[in-house]
This record gives C-alpha cells, structure tokens and sequence, in this order.
C-alpha cells in the first residue's frame, strides 16, 4: 500500500470542492414549503449548488454543529458569502455552540424548529438570520422559529455581533428567542452598528433586559444601529424572578456623547402582565442614546416609558412619537437628566401622564380614563423652553422660551406676565421678577420729565406718530423739589402739548396715556367681557382656585357638547 503524504485538510478540501464542481449546474426550480430546505436531496452527501448549502445533510453532534460544518464548507471553497439553509432540521434541536465561525457572512435559514441552546448565538458581521415567524408565548405549540436558552450560559441567548469585534449589518428576523427565566437577557447589541436591524422577533421571560442595545466600550457599542422594528417583548409563569427589576427594552450608553444615534423602535409592544407582580420595572428605558419610539404600546410597568437617569450620563435628542401607555398606577413617562426630548401624540391611561424630573413639571391625567397629551417639548439649558398642549399641570411651569425676538399676529391671552431677569443685587443666585401693567384698553403710556422757563412754561414734545397712533388722551403732573401747581396749558396738539407751573424753574414729571387707534386697534378692539360658550359653561381655567368644590376644567369638556 502507497502513503500519501497530502495533508488529511487537503484531502477534506478536494472533496467539498469536487461536490461544488459536481453540482455547479442550475438546480431545477422549487417551491419554498416552510420546514423544507431550498435544496431537497435525499442523498447523504452534502449538496450545494455553490451558493446554498443544505445544513440537514452535513453530520454532527448538533444542530448548531451541523450548521458550523455547513459554514466551514462554503468558507473552504472561497465564496465571499453563503446562504446556509437549515429549514430540512426541524422539531425539538439542541446546540451546546456558538453555530456560525469567525468570518462566516451571509445569510442562515431556518425551519420549523424549537432550538434549545446552552451557549449564545452570536451573529457575526455580515450576516444575515431569518426564521419562518414568531410564535406565541402560551400557546403550548412549538411552531415556527424558537431560540431557547437551555441553561444560564445562554446569556445573552442572542447577540448581534460579538463584543470583541465592531460588527456591521447583521440582521435578524422572523423567529422568538425565549430566555426561559434562565438568561437575563434575551437579545444584546453592544458592538454592532451600520446596517445591523432586529426586526419580527418576539423576546419572551428574560429577567433583567428583554432587548438590551449597550455599548462594551469606548470603541464598540450599538450607536448607529437599527431599525428596531415589529418587536414583542413578554413574560409567563416560567419567570419566577422577572418583575420589577427587570427592564423591557434598555437601551444604555456609558458616554456623554455617544456619536450616533440607535436609528429607532418602531412597532414596539412591552407588557409585564406575566410577570407574578404583574409589572416591570420600565416598559422601555432610554439613557443616554439619541432614539426615536414610534407606533408603539407599552403596559403592565412601573414606568412606561423612562427617557434619562440620574447620574453622569446626560440623555438627550428622543423623542417618543404615536405611543400608548398604560403602567397601571405609575407614570406613563418620566424625563430625568435629560434635554431636547419631544413627546407627541401620548396616549396615557390614568391620572399620571408625565413626571418631568428637570423642571418639576407634573401633567396629570383624567382618573382612570385616557389621558391624551398632544405633545410636549423640553428644550435644553439651565433654564430650558418647555412647550406643551396639556391641559393639566398639578407643579411646575410649563413655558415657552424664544430664544430669539417672539412675534405674534393676533391676540396673546395669558393669566398672568412678568419680565424674569438675573437679580441686580444678586444675579449668580436670585431671579427678579416685574408683573406687567394691565389695562382693559388698548393703552399707551409715555412720561418723562421736563423744567419750565422763567415764565413758568415748558413744552414738551412727543414723537410724530402720536397722534396717528393715539387718542382720548391722559395727563398725570408732578412738581419736583418745590411745591408748585402744574397745569396742562394746552392740550396735545401736532405732537406737543405745553405746561405751566404756578413758579418759575419747576421741574415736572409727566405721563401721558393714549388709547391705540390705527387700524389694526379698531379692527380688532379688545372684548372686556364675554359669554362662555355653552361648552365651557360651568366649567373653570383653574378649578384648583376656584371656590365650588369638584368643578371642571374647561379643557374638561368633551368636543360637540
């Protein structure tokens, strides 16, 4: 007998490539029935027709192992990129490793299957996992696609890259991943960016994050990641220690500024009914990350949806769009530590819609009915703007803060005005406040001061557009340093008017007020008093102060009535 000397991987290496040689002609066309692979061959040789590769015909001691074989055979023949087809291995599987190698990329199919894993799946750049659809979370029924932690090393059970490395497009889609009370979390991006999506996952009983985007380190994180979309994170019985410790969705940066944003969750439903408390701790949670949530529901948490925390980390540019909250007796959202946060289209249930932490503002809602808020603005700064529709505020201010000059065409109604500046006498630590003159006419007020002549006459003159501007005027004299009398000699007339003191050299303070009569004045004359509409009646601005007990407020009242 001759020994060869080739190397036995050289010899394992000609073989997969006399298959792909042997099958490099098109394979006839066929159907995608779920639970079977693109390539249906009887043959227990491995088959492929150099792009896909059948992992049901490749040997070892698990799925996940038949899966790593497949990835390695398409990597021996130099193809860039593979599609592994795993929907021929079907049923109950087990996995005890990681499936994909270092540097596999492509795409991984699989079939009807519950996996039950002992090590994280981690999904490297590249590639691409797809399943045949979620399933349900206590419907006793294995359908479809279900990753399953089998033990405490499955933790996370799903991870989008591998923390070592900065990863990029890595997508999953269509299957559960169900941490079983086991794993504290269920799916993790801390090191995947650009292209890298989640999208028709359900995440089921993790006990700390259901869906966690972090960051590993200064240099690998989740920035930039997403959509995140079409996502259900839920909790049963098997459970035991999820609660109010546990978290929905987190998503968490350990810098200030954390470079680019997650590029948002859309389509997202949290409900912490399962859990034995029947609440979690946020719904969804956001620290640091820019992020936008939209389209979504969150239920059964203490908060609902929880925008920055205290600490080092600032949050800021999130903004939460077309949500519905419902967190059974906490707050549907709160804001802390955090600026340039927008909220629009919030629909709360309960009494307790927001709780803004940096300006103390409370918007509470309507009892245990829906409390719709339209959209509130925090602005950024020591003293930031705050722009909001709501009807209630139980503490704070809301206010609106142009940074620049504020025009407005029409009426301006308020309750009350002031000018705010930093105190003259103490500006590092007080503010000082003015209330403004208020007048149920349209008036101008103009003063000054002006010395009469030996004669005891002084003429004082206004500006050119006075009379254009005024009429039905006022006089108020004063003598300074003697007593005097003073007089209006001659009323205004071409912008002046003249005054005479009963002395010479009298110094006099004036003031003059004018009633506004240009055009726009008389088009748009002020209505001191007016009819409530028969909606509004027997309803108050501010019931709070008010002295009939239990009265509503105007905005109380529903639309037509």
């Amino acid at each position: 007998m001759t020994r060869s000397n080739r190397p036995i991987g050289s010899c394992i290496l000609a073989a997969v490539v006399s298959v792909v040689i042997a099958f490099r002609a098109p394979l006839q066309a066929q159907s995608l029935t779920p639970g079977q692979p693109i390539i249906a061959n009887p043959s227990s040789i491995p088959i492929t027709d150099g792009l896909f590769w059948d992992a049901n015909q490749f040997s070892g001691s698990d799925m996940c192992a038949q899966i790593y074989a497949a990835w390695e055979a398409a990597m021996a023949t130099g193809v860039a990129s593979a599609t592994i087809d795993a929907r021929g291995i079907t049923g109950t599987q087990s996995c005890a490793a990681n499936p994909f190698p270092h540097l596999a990329t492509g795409k991984l199919l699989l079939g009807n299957t519950l996996i039950i894993t002992t090590a994280t799946w981690q999904v490297p750049t590249r590639t691409h996992v797809e399943g045949l659809g979620v399933s349900e979370l206590d419907s006793g029924r294995t359908s479809n696609t279900i990753l399953r932690a089998g033990s405490s090393a499955a933790d996370p059970v799903l991870q989008l890259g591998n923390s070592k490395d900065t990863s990029f497009d890595v997508q999953v889609k269509s299957l559960t991943v169900d941490a079983y009370g086991l794993a504290t979390t269920g799916v993790l991006n801390n090191s995947s960016y650009e292209g890298t999506t989640l999208e028709n996952v359900n995440i089921y009983n993790a006990t700390l994050y259901g869906l966690l985007i972090g960051q590993y380190d200064a240099q690998h994180s989740g920035g930039g990641s997403g959509p995140y979309r079409n996502i259900n994170v839920q909790y049963n019985s098997r459970c035991s220690s999820c609660g109010r410790g546990t978290t929905g969705i987190l998503i968490e940066t350990v810098l200030n500024q954390p470079g680019m944003p997650v590029r948002g969750l859309d389509n997202i439903t949290v409900s912490g009914n399962g859990t034995l408390g029947k609440s979690l701790g946020s719904c969804i949670a956001v620290i640091g990350w820019p992020v936008q949530i939209t389209n979504s529901h969150v239920e059964f948490c203490t908060t609902g949806i929880q925008i920055g925390a205290p600490g080092s980390i600032k949050t800021s540019n999130v903004e939460v769009q077309n949500v519905s909250t419902d967190p059974f007796n906490g707050w549907d959202v709160t804001i802390t530590n955090a600026s340039d946060i927008f909220l629009i289209g919030i629909i709360g249930f309960g009494n307790k819609v927001l709780q803004d932490n940096v300006t103390n503002n409370q918007i509470m809602g309507h009892g245990k009915g829906i409390s719709p808020l339209g959209f509130y603005l925090l602005g950024d700064g020591p003293n930031p703007a705050v722009i909001s529709t709501a009807a209630k505020v139980s503490t704070g201010h809301l206010k609106w803060v142009a940074p620049g000059d504020l025009q407005v065409i029409g009426n301006l109604s308020k309750a009350t005005g002031t000018f705010k500046i930093d105190d003259p006498l103490d500006p590092a630590n007080k503010y000082l406040y003015h209330s403004f003159v208020e007048s149920p006419d349209m008036m101008d007020v103009y003063n000054g001061s002006v010395t009469t002549d030996k004669h005891g006459v002084a003429t004082v003159v206004l500006p050119d557009y006075f009379e254009a501007l005024n009429g039905d005027f006022r006089y108020q004299l004063t003598a300074i340093g003697s007593f005097a009398q003073a007089t209006v000699a001659k009323e205004i007339h071409n912008n002046r008017f003249t005054i005479r003191t009963s002395k010479p050299l009298v110094k006099i303070s004036w003031q003059v007020t004018g009633i506004r009569r240009d055009a726009y004045a008389k088009a748009h004359p002020i209505q001191v008093e007016e009819e409530k509409p028969p909606r509004e009646r027997g309803h108050y601005l501010h019931p709070e102060l008010s002295d009939p007990a239990g009265v509503p407020e105007v905005s109380d009242q529903p639309a037509g009535k």
